[in-house]
């Protein structure tokens, strides 16, 4: 959504979500490096504090402490089902697609897509996953659910703007049955390539 996200987990197992961008000369923090629980810039070596996003030390003052103004824009995040969600905005609740979160859950293999978010959200919902049965619903614009009456199974599928052209299909599969999960993955794996081949192949 033509905003660059770095992320992290510090060695405490806190998720940052930052801007991807050094306040100092603007340098991508993704090609920093990590230090516990600090992320330091490459470029001239400012740290920043997991958390707050608080410049912690500058390289070149080691005697000197940041001034406290001196920071990361940092975003909230939390993870579940697998993935790390993340807010550029300030939401007042949970989105949809959390909240429906299956349990007994196992995240797919994601499926990059050189088509616009909203045009692969709609093919999710057309697209057979299963036998004739199953009940597609649209929890949100970029979030499709499928129940699979025939086997108890769940579908949720994230869908991720990367680009106005591009999105990517993130996937969580549930079931109450036992079921042979690598069996299941592999063909849903290649139900997807399949729709990624209908969806770039047509005019």
């Amino acid at each position: 959504l033509g905003q660059e996200l770095a992320v992290w987990r510090d060695s405490s197992g806190h998720i940052n979500v930052w801007e991807n961008r050094c306040p100092h000369r603007g340098v991508r923090l993704t090609i920093g490096s990590h230090h516990g629980d600090q992320l330091q810039c490459r470029y001239h070596g400012w740290r920043y504090a997991s958390g707050s996003g608080i410049c912690v030390n500058i390289p070149a003052h080691p005697n000197t402490a940041p001034p406290a103004r001196i920071g990361v824009k940092v975003f909230r995040a939390l993870e579940r089902g697998g993935f790390i969600w993340a807010s550029t905005g300030e939401p007042t609740s949970e989105p949809a697609a959390i909240a429906a979160m299956p349990a007994n859950h196992h995240p797919l293999r994601s499926v990059i897509m050189r088509a616009p978010a909203d045009v692969v959200a709609a093919a999710l919902l057309r697209h057979a996953f299963a036998p004739a049965g199953r009940s597609a619903q649209r929890i949100d614009p970029l979030t499709v659910r499928i129940d699979l009456a025939t086997s108890q199974e769940t579908l949720l599928w994230l869908v991720q703007p990367t680009a106005i052209d591009a999105s990517i299909i993130h996937g969580i599969r549930s079931a109450t049955a036992q079921h042979d999960w690598p069996v299941a993955a592999r063909q849903l794996n290649a139900s997807l390539q399949s729709l990624r081949d209908t969806i770039e192949t047509k005019p």
